[in-house]
C-alpha cells in the first residue's frame, strides 16, 4: 500500500505541474560549440567556446559570439587568437558589456599583452592559463597568461563591482605563484587555484592555492 501511495502521490504532482514556457530556441552556427554562457543587463548573450576554421580540416579556434536578446543575429563573432590549442571554459560580462573569458592554451605564439604574469608555453603539452577581455563589440582589449612558467588551465572567471578579475582553475605542476599572506599549499600539482588581477590585468592582486 506504501507503494501505491506513493505512486499516486507522484502522478497528482505530475498533473499539477506547469511546463516551463520556451522563450527563445535557435540553432548556432555550423560547427560552434559552446562551451560557456553569460548575459548582460539589456539581455545580449554571450557564448564562449570553439568553432571550426577550416571545414575542410575541420580545424577548430576558440570563439565568443554575442547575440541579440531574441538570438535572431550574431552582434560580434570573434575569433579569439585563431589557434587549434586554445581551449575557452568561462566568460562573464560586466556592467558595461565587456566580455572576460579564461581557458588555456599550449600556443607558444600566444598574444600575451602583459609578459610579467606568465610565460609562454613550451611544447604542446605545456599549458598555460590564460584571461582575456573583449570590447563590447568584440575587440580584444588584452590577453594575458598567467601562474608564471607553471603549467595550468583556467576554469572559471568572475568580475568584482570594481572590475577587479577573479579566476579559478587547476595547476598542473609545482611552482604556481602566491601572494604573501594567501593559503597555500606545497606543491601546487592537481591543486586547485584562486587568483585576483587588477581591472587592466596588469598584476596580481591576490592568489592561492
Amino acid at each position: 500500500m506504501k507503494i501505491l501511495g506513493v505512486l499516486f502521490l507522484a502522478a497528482g504532482i505530475m498533473q499539477t505541474a506547469t511546463p516551463a514556457n520556451l522563450a527563445i530556441s535557435t540553432y548556432l552556427k555550423d560547427g560552434f560549440n559552446p562551451a560557456a554562457i553569460a548575459s548582460d543587463s539589456t539581455g545580449n548573450v554571450y557564448l564562449a567556446g570553439s568553432a571550426v576554421i577550416d571545414p575542410a580540416s575541420q580545424t577548430m579556434s576558440a570563439v565568443v559570439a554575442k547575440l541579440d536578446p531574441k538570438a535572431s543575429q550574431y552582434l560580434y563573432l570573434t575569433y579569439f587568437d585563431s589557434a587549434a590549442s586554445d581551449q575557452l571554459s568561462s566568460i562573464a560580462v560586466d556592467g558595461a558589456g565587456n566580455a572576460y573569458i579564461a581557458g588555456w592554451t599550449t600556443n607558444p605564439n600566444f598574444p600575451n599583452t602583459s609578459g610579467a604574469l606568465g610565460t609562454a608555453p613550451r611544447s604542446s603539452t605545456d599549458t598555460r592559463a590564460f584571461v582575456a577581455k573583449l570590447s563590447p563589440d568584440g575587440a580584444v582589449v588584452f590577453s594575458v597568461l598567467i601562474g608564471g612558467a607553471t603549467m595550468a588551465q583556467a576554469s572559471g572567471i568572475a568580475v568584482t563591482p570594481q572590475g577587479q578579475i577573479v579566476v579559478s582553475g587547476i595547476a598542473s605542476s609545482s611552482g604556481f605563484p602566491h601572494t604573501s599572506g594567501a593559503y597555500s599549499v606545497a606543491d601546487s600539482t592537481n591543486h586547485w587555484f584562486l587568483m585576483e588581477l587588477d581591472a587592466a590585468a596588469t598584476h596580481v592582486v591576490s592568489s592561492a592555492t
